[in-house]
């Protein structure tokens, strides 16, 4: 059997002190968190008039909420470069109103960004079309639709599609209402259907309308 070298009983200590300090040095020490303070403004108008009650947090993928009229909130996050997203909910909890803003927190600071203000989240219209006897573009001759949005008579957006989609998403609205206008065009261009319809849509809002389209 091949004996073991052992160590003099007057270095044991010595290699006992070298492990140690080589095992602590191996190890990295962990990056401290900070403290960040986020304080919100509501439009012009304040949390009560814009018909906001609460306030949503997120920083870093970390959620905190509060009462809007609470005006801010603290929160420990990680050290880093950190993109900070505000948003204004309803009583239904619908986000109505959004803000952001980046900031950089430092291991064990505390910081407090500026005031992020909070506009009006745009909304989205999902329209979709049919006719007197069915869905089918084809069988009435219609290739393409044009759907058109009016505010008073004036035109907010526009956009073509093929007929055959049978829905199309319009987004970037002001909240308000909308007369909603869909035209059936054949393969020369010529409209041959037609329909309107009246929405309405809020801040944050996706809405929906269906839109009958009656032959010329």
């Amino acid at each position: 059997m091949t004996q073991q070298p052992l160590v003099p009983r007057t270095l044991a200590p010595l290699f006992l002190a070298v492990a140690a300090l080589t095992a602590c040095s191996s190890m990295e020490p962990e990056p401290l968190d900070g403290t960040l303070t986020v304080s919100w403004q509501v439009g012009t108008q304040g949390c009560e008039a814009s018909g906001v009650t609460d306030v949503e947090v997120e920083v870093d993928g970390r959620l905190r909420s509060a009462a809007c009229t609470q005006g801010e909130l603290s929160m420990t996050v990680p050290a880093g470069d950190h993109p900070v997203t505000v948003w204004g909910l309803d009583g239904e909890g619908v986000a109505r109103y959004e803000g952001s803003a980046s900031v950089s927190v430092y291991e064990g600071e505390a910081v407090t960004l500026p005031t992020v203000v909070l506009g009006g989240i745009p909304a989205a219209l999902d329209v979709t079309w049919y006719f007197e006897n069915g869905r089918l573009c084809g069988g009435n001759g219609v290739a393409d639709v044009e759907i058109v949005v009016f505010d008073d008579d004036f035109i907010v957006t526009s956009l073509a599609t093929m007929c055959d989609d049978g829905i199309e998403r319009l987004e970037g609205l002001q909240s308000g209402l909308y007369t909603v206008s869909v035209l059936g065009r054949d393969d020369a261009g010529t409209i041959q259907f037609s329909g309107s319809e009246l929405v309405e849509v809020d801040k944050g809002d996706l809405g929906f309308v269906e839109v009958m389209l009656g032959s010329m």
